[in-house]
């Protein structure tokens, strides 16, 4: 890994954090599955499941439908934080980064999660 390789200062940048971030989405987008029909019917049956809704959030990156992906992971994490160790949380702070903050979702997401927080 090239990133592991540059220097401290370098590496913590913010362009490289975004970078960092941007291709964390971008394995997690490649996992996801074609077919999310199976998802869609389980997370009617249960919308409060961490797990089905952090599946869903990875699902829609990867079809670019950013504010839907934001929207399961808030409910995620508002189900269960702990689940997975916090990955659903994790993973939104990754999608926040690649994003950017100026990015408006990130704004509006960002004060989401921190009412949920705190």
């Amino acid at each position: 890994n090239v990133i592991n390789t540059l220097p401290l200062e370098a590496s913590s940048t913010p362009e490289i954090k975004s970078l960092v971030a941007e291709i964390k989405m971008i394995k997690l987008s490649n996992d996801s599955p074609d077919d999310i029909s199976d998802i869609t019917v389980k997370l009617k049956q249960n919308p409060q499941d961490p797990e089905l809704n952090f599946l869903m959030a990875v699902a829609c990156i990867s079809r670019q439908m950013l504010e839907e992906a934001l929207e399961h992971f808030i409910t995620s994490i508002q189900s269960d934080r702990s689940w997975n160790d916090g990955r659903a949380h994790q993973t939104l702070l990754d999608l926040f980064e690649s994003l950017g903050d100026s990015h408006p979702l990130v704004k509006t997401y960002r004060k989401k999660l921190f009412r949920l927080l705190y």
